[in-house]
């Protein structure tokens, strides 16, 4: 079961970026678009340039992406 509380908070990573835990695209907002980016990630589908730096940077954080980080995200957006 994924813990929610693990979930929370912002890290400063290496190149000076807050990122929040599940804020997958870097828009500063755990949402939808973050769930479908790790949806896409695991289902091997082409994300937008644009993803791939913010990606780079959360998997240096976080580590690689899996299910659990979708359902993570998901719990945080249902609040």
């Amino acid at each position: 079961t994924p813990n929610p509380s693990a979930c929370e908070g912002e890290h400063i990573v290496s190149v000076g970026l807050a990122i929040t835990e599940g804020d997958l695209n870097g828009d500063e907002a755990v949402d939808l678009q973050d769930a479908i980016l790790a949806i896409k990630v695991l289902a091997g589908m082409p994300t937008d340039t644009a993803d791939v730096d913010a990606l780079t940077s959360y998997t240096a954080r976080y580590g690689k992406i899996t299910m659990g980080t979708v359902i993570s995200i998901l719990v945080q957006v249902a609040g």
